[in-house]
This record gives C-alpha cells, sequence and structure tokens, in this order.
C-alpha cells in the first residue's frame, strides 16, 4: 500500500512539473486548460 501511495505521489509530482514546463516553453499560451 505504501508503495503504491508513493508511486501516485511520484506521479502526480511528475505531471504537476511537466504542465510547468509546458506552459513555461509554451509561453503565456494556456489553452490546455490546466
Amino acid at each position: 500500500m505504501a508503495s503504491t501511495y508513493r508511486k501516485e505521489m511520484l506521479e502526480s509530482e511528475i505531471m504537476k512539473v511537466l504542465t510547468v514546463a509546458l506552459s513555461s516553453y509554451t509561453g503565456h499560451n494556456d489553452s490546455l486548460g490546466m
């Protein structure tokens, strides 16, 4: 259970980082709706 929880937290953090990186890469384009 603990490893599954940790994996989900890691995936959410990765998605968060990717979203920030993508938004900064595309400039001020908010068309993704995130």
